[in-house]
């Protein structure tokens, strides 16, 4: 870590917590996305195939109900009325189930088991459907007897394996949508599982290269600070070891030459103050020395001061002396002369 500038490291750790929500975004997108894909798979799939079979089976019962009231009722009238009700649901029943093997096919996402159940609706439809047909045509022709027949040998069986395999398709429909639901509840809450362990994956090593970095920059200022406190207390013997290359490596090791180069002027200023300290002692003794003479030749001096004095006064005398002589020399010269 500490071979790696801060800004790098700032870099990567920052990269990191941006990797992490990278990351924590796209499993939440991915547990989203198939979510949505159940969901769209159940709603326009199997939902919408539920529908239309039970469209089919209304259309299909509205058939049997319509012919069957065609076979029972005497009114002319409403034999007819009768008849157009069943041709209406007749046609409803083959777009229904046109319908189904349409949303059935192969690019929908129908298992092989619902395929198999709509075929089997189509198989029994073509089979029931001609005999229903045939059984209006009778009837509104007013053949009674051969409409009832074959509705009670033709039509009944037909009819009732058509509704047992509509119920059977409708019966699977619903375990199925039982089935998708959980399937989706599941791949939600798996995804809430991924999701949520993605976060705390994301936050432990985003918290760890934190620490790291942290760690890494404190440490190295804390030795740098207390090397500025030992110099600030007048102690340079601190030393420290830097290593790596980073900037607080730098730092360190500016400081520990700094600290050598403080050493080094204290020494000399040190050697120097002993010089000074030397040649004051030395100055002090001559000045003492000079001193002690200087007061000898002060009283040598006053003594010659004295002696001088004295023998001003003897030369002053003795001036006196000879002004007296000359003048003693002069009144003997003038006497002899006389």
């Amino acid at each position: 870590m500490e071979r790696l500038s801060i800004k790098t490291r700032l870099l990567l750790v920052f990269g990191l917590l941006a990797a992490s929500t990278l990351l924590v975004a796209l499993l939440a997108a991915q547990a989203l996305h198939a979510a949505q894909e159940r969901l769209d798979g159940f709603v326009h799939g199997l939902s919408r195939r539920a529908e239309v079979a039970n469209a089919f089976r209304a259309a299909v019962d509205q058939r049997a109900i319509a012919v069957r009231n065609m076979v029972v009722t005497p009114d002319p009238q409403r034999v007819v009325a009768y008849g157009a009700e069943a041709e209406r649901a007749h046609g409803a029943v083959a777009d229904h189930l046109k319908a189904l093997e349409a949303l059935a096919g192969p690019q929908s996402n129908a298992s092989s088991r619902a395929r198999e159940l709509i075929a089997q609706l189509r198989k029994l439809e073509d089979q029931y459907g001609p005999v229903a047909v045939d059984i209006v045509a009778d009837l509104k022709a007013g053949r009674r007897e051969v409409g009832a027949a074959k509705l009670v040998e033709r039509c009944q069986p037909l009819l009732s394996a058509l509704q047992a395999g509509t119920q059977e398709y409708q019966q699977y429909t619903r375990a199925r949508s039982v089935e998708s639901l959980d399937q989706a509840l599941d791949t939600t809450q798996q995804g809430y599982v991924v999701l949520l362990a993605g976060a705390l994956v994301a936050l432990v090593a985003a918290l760890a290269a934190a620490l790291a970095v942290t760690r890494s920059i404190v440490i190295p200022i804390n030795h740098a600070v207390s090397l500025a406190e030992a110099v600030a207390d007048g102690d340079l013997t601190v030393r420290l070891t830097a290593d790596g290359n980073d900037e607080v490596a730098h730092l360190l090791r500016t400081l520990g030459a700094m600290n050598g180069k403080l050493g080094e002027i204290v020494r000399t200023v040190r050697e120097g103050s002993d010089c000074i300290a030397s040649g004051t002692g030395q100055i002090a003794a001559g000045n003492a020395d000079l001193s002690s003479r200087t007061e000898i030749q002060a009283g040598a001096l006053q003594e010659t001061a004295a002696t001088m004095r004295e023998l001003s006064d003897m030369v002053q005398r003795n001036a006196e002396h000879a002004a007296s002589a000359q003048t003693l020399t002069a009144e003997a010269s003038t006497h002899v002369m006389n």
